[in-house]
């Protein structure tokens, strides 16, 4: 038999639940098994081999939710040490960046809620600055009602502030 080597990667996943039946670590399985990664392993180690017949000499399996495993094979053992290192740190790296992207997409969009809000806000803020103070109840109850819209505005859009910064930071 060919010299093997062995990585486990623990890979966390944002949208890890307890019940999960193992649906994100079996796509970490196919992604591990993409010419991206492969590409990127190889770039890493030097390697003038194809892509396509680097990946007949690897393959991933999902051991738990969050754990993967790459058994490696290569013409020695150091070359299959230094395969499966270049296999999990591509697959680290290229998992880290696809969970940037997602978390900058989510703050982009609790952002552009955010600006809706606001615009919402300089429009009621407009509505209560042409109200002229007389004593009709319902011109009062109509300004409590605009005063009220307000709070809450300012209130979500704090909140969506503060989503957009957590979800960018992860």
């Amino acid at each position: 038999p060919r010299p093997a080597a062995v990585a486990k990667v623990l890979v966390a996943h944002k949208e890890d639940q307890p019940n999960d039946t193992g649906t994100l670590i079996r796509t970490d399985v196919e992604l591990l098994a993409t010419t991206r990664i492969a590409e990127q392993a190889l770039r890493s180690l030097d390697s003038r081999e194809s892509p396509e017949d680097f990946m007949e000499d690897y393959r991933g399996t999902g051991l738990t939710n969050n754990l993967l495993r790459i058994d490696v094979t290569g013409d020695s053992d150091a070359q299959a040490v230094a395969r499966a290192k270049a296999l999990a740190d591509a697959f680290v790296a290229d998992h880290v960046r696809r969970m940037r992207q997602s978390a900058e997409a989510e703050a982009e969009s609790l952002l552009d809620q955010r600006d809706r809000m606001r615009k919402e806000l300089a429009e009621v803020n407009e509505a209560i600055g042409d109200r002229s103070p007389d004593d009709d109840p319902k011109a009062s109850a109509s300004i409590e009602s605009l005063y009220a819209r307000r709070a809450e505005l300012d209130s979500r859009i704090a909140e969506f502030d503060q989503r957009a910064a957590e979800a960018r930071t992860g």
